[in-house]
């Protein structure tokens, strides 16, 4: 489901094992957002801070429309 071309990461994956039912054996950790937007060169950070900014600014209710709608 997930891959570098649509943003999803691979999620993190639990190995099972067993007859009786599932035991989780191994977990395989997927990719962070900040892997995939670094794989891509986007600054995560950058775009963090960023909308951490701009939903400060909305809750205080100094987002315009135009400016909310910018990507």
């Amino acid at each position: 489901m997930g891959n570098n071309h649509n943003l999803l990461a691979f999620p993190t994956k639990p190995y099972f094992i067993g007859e009786d039912g599932y035991i989780i054996k191994k977990v395989i950790n997927g990719a962070t957002l900040a892997t995939l937007f670094s794989a891509v060169r986007f600054d995560a950070v950058h775009l963090h801070d960023t909308s951490v900014a701009r939903l400060q600014r909305w809750k205080e209710g100094r987002l315009s429309n135009n400016e909310g709608s910018k990507v």
